[in-house]
C-alpha cells in the first residue's frame, strides 16, 4: 500500500511568509495555495531529511553558507535535521530549526532583504519555522495562540 505525499508550507518564524522558490532561489512569500510555496520530505535515516520542492522536485542544498535548490544528487549538503524548539501552552512542538546534517551547527536562516543561508543557531526567529501541513482545517490547521 502506498500513501501519497504530505505536502506542507514552511512558515518563517513569526511572520505570515512562507518559504518558496523563484528560480533556485528560496525566497519569502505570502500564502498562495501554488505549488511553489509546497515541500515534502524524502526519509534518509533516522532524524535525518531531504526537503523537496513540489513543484519541481528539486531538494534544498548546503552551499557553504548559503542554500539554493538543486537536483537530488544524493549529496551529504542535500541533507537536513528538523528539530524542534519551541513548544505550544499544551508542549506540542510549534517552532523547529531546520540544520544541515553535515554541520548541525549550521541553521537555515532568513535574513530580511538579504535572502536564506546557513548561520550559527541563535533561536532569533528567522530561524525558527513552523511546518504547516497543506490542506488542513480547522483544528488541525495553523493557530496562533499565546
Amino acid at each position: 500500500m502506498s500513501y501519497p505525499l504530505q505536502y506542507f508550507r514552511i512558515g518563517i518564524g513569526d511572520t505570515d511568509n512562507n518559504i518558496v522558490i523563484s528560480g533556485t532561489s528560496l525566497v519569502p512569500s505570502h500564502h498562495s495555495g501554488k505549488n511553489h510555496e509546497k515541500w515534502y520530505v524524502n526519509y534518509k535515516s533516522a532524524g535525518v531529511f531531504q526537503i523537496v520542492n513540489a513543484s519541481n522536485n528539486q531538494v534544498i542544498t548546503a552551499n557553504g553558507n548559503g542554500v539554493s535548490l538543486a537536483n537530488n544528487s544524493n549529496s551529504s549538503t542535500q541533507n537536513w535535521k528538523i528539530e524542534g524548539v519551541q513548544k505550544d501552552y499544551d508542549g506540542y512542538f510549534l517552532f523547529y530549526k531546520i540544520v544541515s546534517n553535515a554541520d548541525s551547527s549550521k541553521a537555515l536562516t532568513y535574513t530580511s532583504n538579504s535572502g536564506f543561508s546557513l548561520s550559527n543557531y541563535s533561536g532569533v526567529n528567522y530561524q525558527k519555522f513552523k511546518l504547516n501541513l497543506d490542506g488542513l482545517e480547522g483544528f488541525a490547521a495553523n493557530c496562533k495562540t499565546n
